[in-house]
């Protein structure tokens, strides 16, 4: 990587990671520095082990720790964390339990953690895609033609609530 950096007049890069790839392989981080990585991206999804588990992640919590302590340890300048929200195994006390793994993580990784969130969707194929009332959701528009214009435009609702969307980003946030 080195080489190519060089040969490349100091190019800066930025990448997506697994945490649990990140934890099993530490020594990588620092390398990738070397070779000019600046920012790297990693799936947080959520501060709840429960649904790591559920949406079968195959990611612990202290995975996710541990990864943001590796990377900012080894330098990176920017590492930008997920958070899904919204999703089936949601309630407002799971979203409680994120937000304050977020500050966990946000003073782990001080000044170079940025967090973000999307609302959950599902893939095709998946459980929750095909058989969405089973979970407590609903599909609301399966032609795409109020959304972005992909496979992908969902909205959720939640089996024991009604907020909306939204609010469960602003109840992270």
């Amino acid at each position: 990587m080195k080489q190519l950096r060089q040969k490349y007049y100091n190019v800066r890069w930025f990448c997506e990671g697994r945490a649990n790839f990140i934890t099993k392989y530490p020594e990588i981080v620092p390398v990738m520095v070397e070779a000019g990585l600046i920012r790297i991206q990693i799936g947080i999804e959520t501060g709840n082990q429960h649904i790591l588990d559920a949406y079968n992640k195959n990611l612990r919590l202290e995975e996710i720790r541990e990864t943001v302590r590796i990377c900012a340890e080894a330098d990176v300048l920017s590492i930008v964390g997920n958070f899904i929200v919204g999703g089936a195994h949601e309630n407002w006390e799971t979203v409680k339990n994120s937000r304050k793994f977020a500050e966990e993580l946000l003073e782990i990784g001080k000044g170079r953690l940025e967090l973000t969130t999307t609302i959950y969707t599902p893939y095709p194929g998946t459980p929750m895609n095909d058989h969405p009332e089973a979970f407590g959701l609903k599909m609301l528009d399966p032609d795409c033609e109020t959304g972005p214009g992909d496979d992908y435009c969902f909205s959720i609702s939640f089996r024991r609530m009604s907020y909306s969307n939204r609010s469960i980003q602003e109840g992270y946030f």
